[in-house]
């Protein structure tokens, strides 16, 4: 059993039951990105799930994690439990009978949230048997959202209309656009849904025009549960799930991802945002009319996700832009989207 994770249960424990910060005067007061509690769902495909589940508690220890059948109740410990969305893609997968699993986490919080995902993650990787990602594969982040008044609602919103096209570069082309039946776009039903200017105008403008957070979330919910930004459990249990990643084992990425969001959500919420008046129809893969390149646009993004101190994240910033040219995009150029 390994010392440093002998605590997650308590941290887990603690994590949990910080989930509102208010002022004296007992209005909610906006959480920072550390203060955010988060959870992940990770989904892969494996060959025997009770075997990963004694590696993983046998380097990380005891009863980090459980099997279980599918369930949607949150616990202090990691769950392991099946997933009829996630499947064999392959004739050798097939052969080999690896099942879909999902591997869901207890309520996340800060710095020792991170590493008890690292800690996994390096379990998972020393794991002699199989457990891999395939296309069926994706990554919800679940994020506390009950700290953010209306107009920080809508701001996240505008946010998510004004840069779903950058993040959808962050990612393969099977979680872009609506390429993923269970990962629908959020914006791509306002305006005409071919330009930035027509989706954030449209968007804007319906947006604003939300009385209260019910009205707020049926805006985004043209496919119920299933799109990047989800709704649907805000009202009843106060957070928000980005269901917009690809499926993946990679601690970095699944910290990174979270940092991202995090960052998006205490960024935003205050920010200043307005329409674009940029027309994709109007912009070649050249960009020759020079109006926007996908360099200047995770620069902007990135201007509203600030480290602890109120910089810039510069790291973080640059591992996207990394992380956009692995997916095959020219960042000196205006990438005319498919995804619309």
């Amino acid at each position: 059993m390994k010392k440093g994770l002998d605590t997650l249960y308590l941290l887990y424990r603690l994590c949990g039951q910080e989930k509102r910060n208010t002022h004296t005067n007992g209005e909610t007061k906006m959480l920072n990105a550390l203060e955010r509690t988060f959870g992940v769902e990770l989904e892969f495909i494996c060959d025997n799930s009770n075997a990963l589940a004694n590696h993983i508690n046998q380097q990380c220890g005891q009863n980090t994690v459980q099997v279980e059948h599918y369930n949607h109740t949150t616990r202090p410990y990691w769950k392991l439990i099946t997933d009829s969305s996630v499947h064999a893609t392959t004739p050798a997968d097939r052969r080999a009978r690896l099942k879909g699993f999902e591997l869901v986490s207890p309520i996340l919080k800060g710095e020792a949230g991170l590493s008890a995902i690292r800690a996994i993650m390096d379990a998972i990787d020393t794991y002699t048997g199989t457990a891999k990602i395939n296309k069926s594969c994706g990554y919800h982040l679940h994020l506390q959202a009950d700290d953010l008044n209306l107009k920080q609602l809508k701001n996240i919103m505008k946010a998510q209309c004004k840069y779903e096209w950058v993040l959808d570069c962050f990612q393969p082309q099977s979680r872009r656009a609506n390429n993923a039946h269970y990962t629908q776009s959020a914006v791509r039903h306002f305006g005409n849904g071919r330009d930035l200017s027509s989706i954030e105008n449209t968007g804007f403008s319906m947006i604003d025009s939300a009385r209260d957070q019910t009205q707020l979330a049926n805006l985004m919910q043209t496919r119920g549960r299933y799109c990047k930004l989800n709704f649907q459990n805000f009202a009843s249990v106060g957070t928000i799930e980005v269901r917009h990643g690809a499926g993946t084992l990679d601690g970095e990425k699944i910290t990174n991802w979270v940092k991202l969001y995090t960052g998006i959500f205490s960024g935003f919420a205050d920010a200043r945002l307005r329409p674009s008046k940029l027309n994709w129809e109007e912009t070649n893969s050249n960009n020759a009319n020079g109006n926007l390149t996908l360099d200047k646009a995770i620069r902007r993004l990135f201007k509203h996700i600030r480290t602890e101190d109120g910089a810039i994240n510069r790291d973080l910033r640059k591992f996207y832009q990394t992380r956009a040219k692995a997916m095959g995009f020219e960042t000196d150029y205006f990438p005319r989207p498919l995804m619309y």
